[in-house]
Formats: structure tokens, sequence, C-alpha cells
């Protein structure tokens, strides 16, 4: 009888092992999912809008941003990696007076609820034609964004 106890701990000693290296696999799978993937550039279109209404946006950082002509460069950073991610850019139809003006942006990151781990990487180019502050050459603005620096953005009628 003693023999047929001591058996069914050692198999039971066994399964219990098996489980744990299953468990490790899965806690090795989840940790590798952290791991930073880059992706391509997306190229998005910038439109005004009453940013006075609340706009939802998930978590994301910017990384780098600079100007070309009419475009803006975004170096974006989230985490994610099972859904499709997509930003938008609001600027405010408000201009703020000053010299030169200034208009208000929103960056705004919808991650499709996105619950994966992985660190993402994107390059965005957004055309800012649309904040001008005349759609003159030479127009001159202020883009203020969230996290950002204040922005000089210089309308170029035949940029990129």
């Amino acid at each position: 009888m003693k023999i047929i106890v001591y058996l069914h701990v050692i198999v039971l000693f066994f399964s219990v092992s098996c489980g744990n290296k299953k468990n490790a696999d899965v806690m090795h799978e989840q940790e590798s999912e952290k791991e930073t993937l880059k992706k391509g550039t997306s190229v998005l279109t910038a439109r005004l809008a009453n940013l006075s209404q609340a706009y939802k946006s998930d978590s994301f950082t910017i990384l780098d941003a600079h100007m070309d002509g009419n475009l803006m460069h975004l170096t974006v950073e989230y985490s994610g990696g099972c859904e499709v991610h997509s930003f938008e850019v609001l600027g405010s139809n408000a201009i703020m007076k000053s010299m030169p003006p200034q208009r208000a942006v929103l960056i705004l990151h919808n991650a499709n609820g996105d619950a994966c781990r992985s660190l993402i990487v994107e390059q965005l180019t957004v055309d800012l034609s649309e904040f001008a502050y005349q759609q003159e050459d030479g127009s001159e603005i202020f883009l203020v964004v969230e996290g950002l620096e204040k922005i000089p953005f210089v309308f170029e009628r035949n940029s990129k």
C-alpha cells in the first residue's frame, strides 16, 4: 500500500514540475512580447477642428518631431502589436493672437483595444498645410503640441 502512495506522490511531483515548465515558457513568451518593433512610415492629413470638445487618446510618446516644408515628421512610441493602431492630427479652429500667431494641435492615438505589450516605434508624416496662418508663401505660425516645444511652421505653397 505504501508503494502505491509513493508512486502517486512521484507522479504528482512530475506533473507539477511539467506544469512549471509550461508556465515558464508562457512567461518567456510574454517577456519576449515586450521587445521593440519598428513599423514603417504612415502619412496623415491634418484637419482643423473645435478643440474645446473632449477627445479621447490612447497613451503614446513622441520621441522626435521636426519640420520639412509643410510636413511634420514624428517618431512615436506606444505599446501594442496585436491590433491596427491609428493616429489623427487636429488643429484648433481658433488661433491665439501673438506674433507670430499660435495654433493648438492635438495628436490622437487609437489603439483599438490592443492589450499586447510589444513596444512599437512608428514614423508618422503629417501634411500640416491646413494649419497655415494664411495659404501664402512665408506665412508663419507656431504650433503648440502638448509635450513638445512650440514648433515654428512657415507655409510653402509648393512644398514637397
